[in-house]
Parts: C-alpha cells; sequence; structure tokens
C-alpha cells in the first residue's frame, strides 16, 4: 500500500515540476518596463531559470521573477525512484543592495525544506548574494549567511544554527 502511494505521489510531483517549467519558459518574455508616478524611472520585470545548489536556496531547477530592486526565487527538485521519495524546495526572497554593470549585492532570506521517506529537515536562513553578470544573459550567484536548521520536527531536538551557502547560475529570459 505504502508503495502505491509513493507511486502515485511522485507521478503528481513530476507533473508539478513539469507544469512550473514550461510555464516559466512560456511566460519568459513578458518582461514589461513601467514608468513610476512620481519619477522617471522604469521598473524591469524579468523572469529567469536555472540551477541552484546549497543549504541556503536548496538544490534543484530555480525559478526566478524580479520587480526592480526586489524578487522572488522558488526552488523544487523532485527525486522518485521505485520505493524512494526525495524533495527538495524553498522559497527566498531578494532585495538588491547595489548594482553596478556587472555584479549585484543582495540580502536575501529563505524558507526551505527537504523530505526523504526516514525523515525531514526545514531550513530557515539568511545572509548576502553577490550576483556577477557574465553576460548579457547569465549571471552566477554566490550566497554566505546563517541557516536554522529543524531535523525531522519542530517539537524534536530543536534547531542547529550553522552557515547557509549557496552557488546558482541562472538565465535571464527578458533582457
Amino acid at each position: 500500500m505504502k508503495k502505491q502511494i509513493n507511486n502515485y505521489a511522485g507521478k503528481w510531483l513530476l507533473l508539478l515540476c513539469l507544469i512550473l517549467v514550461s510555464s516559466s519558459v512560456m511566460f519568459a518574455q513578458s518582461s514589461k518596463k513601467r514608468k513610476k508616478k512620481k519619477t522617471k524611472e522604469t521598473t524591469e520585470y524579468t523572469h529567469q531559470f536555472g540551477f541552484n545548489g546549497g543549504t541556503m536556496m536548496g538544490a534543484g531547477p530555480t525559478y526566478r521573477y524580479n520587480t526592480g530592486n526586489n524578487g522572488v526565487q522558488l526552488t523544487l527538485l523532485p527525486i522518485y525512484a521505485a520505493d524512494e521519495v526525495f524533495i527538495m524546495g524553498s522559497v527566498g526572497f531578494l532585495r538588491k543592495i547595489h548594482r553596478t554593470s556587472f555584479v549585484e549585492f543582495s540580502a536575501i532570506g529563505a524558507l526551505g525544506g527537504a523530505y526523504v521517506s526516514e525523515g525531514s529537515i526545514f531550513a530557515v536562513s539568511a545572509g548576502v548574494q553577490t550576483t556577477f553578470k557574465l553576460g548579457q544573459n547569465l549571471d552566477l550567484d554566490l550566497r554566505n549567511g546563517l541557516g536554522l536548521y529543524f531535523v525531522d520536527s519542530f517539537n524534536e531536538g530543536g534547531g542547529l544554527i550553522g552557515q547557509a551557502f549557496g552557488l546558482g547560475i541562472m538565465y535571464n529570459f527578458t533582457r
């Protein structure tokens, strides 16, 4: 019975990932520049897709939506085997602090977790992200900060504080 439930859940997770990836690619060309009412500045809305690895923002395929100085990032990695299910995901929030033509610095906060058949982990992290522009459409992200990690649940064993780090490469569809 448990094998049938894992089989059913794995198929739905794969379908969800395909929908998220295809929708981000379909709507990636919808960059809009809007003028602010009181100033002559324009805000650019961008869509990015790439891959992340690390303890701060999780590991796996990633979608990021930027609105000027703010952004939100979603990472989801479901792995399904015959009798095992592994899911890692996170949501992160970014706020640009400083920007030059080749480098951006952002403050970030993230909520993430991982589930394996034997247990789970939940993480809350905050830190700084440095984004290097490798070309017109390619970005390299380096992250460093602190994380609070809860193993299995909030009720058992408390949390562990440790260094949170990460690496990501993102392709910008709207530049």
